[in-house]
């Protein structure tokens, strides 16, 4: 009887451990309020939105990064970030757009450098490989709905 709770703990344990966020370390930091909130408002967004189709992704390193005012509200580079996962790892550059009053992101993206980053899920024909290593992807966005 303990053999088959013990398996459903485990299995409990490794799914959670599967779904989790990956590291993400940066080598900067803002003293501006209004430029710290938005940092964070990105990164949030990329773990939430573009982060869960990645399997295996484990840790995201953001270096040097820029935050504008554009016509059309505030929009952030982050170029040179480093994705590292189980599958492979990338160099890429993530994007934020935010809107006018630059209090939200409303659109996400990520780009990666050549054959992209593996163990990409989040298109059906990507699961066709059953190999995550051979998934790969070049780059994802995701538009944010705003209440």
């Amino acid at each position: 009887m303990k053999l088959p709770m013990f398996s459903a703990i485990l299995v409990l344990a490794f799914s959670s451990y599967a779904a989790a966020s990956p590291a993400v370390t940066k080598s900067y930091s803002y003293t501006d309020q209004e430029f710290a909130s938005r940092d964070t408002a990105c990164v949030s967004a990329m773990l939430e939105k573009i982060t869960p189709s990645f399997e295996g992704l484990q840790k995201i390193s953001l270096g040097t990064n820029s935050i504008v005012q554009t016509q059309s509200g505030y929009l952030a580079v982050y170029p040179g970030a480093k994705f590292e996962g189980r599958y492979g790892d990338a160099e890429g550059s993530l994007t934020c757009l935010f809107t006018p009053d630059g209090r939200n992101v409303s659109d996400v993206a990520v780009t990666f450098v050549g054959r992209g980053l593996a163990g990409f899920t989040g298109h059906p024909l990507a699961q066709t490989t059953g190999d995550p290593a051979q998934q790969r992807s070049t780059g994802m966005s995701s538009s944010i709905l705003i209440k």
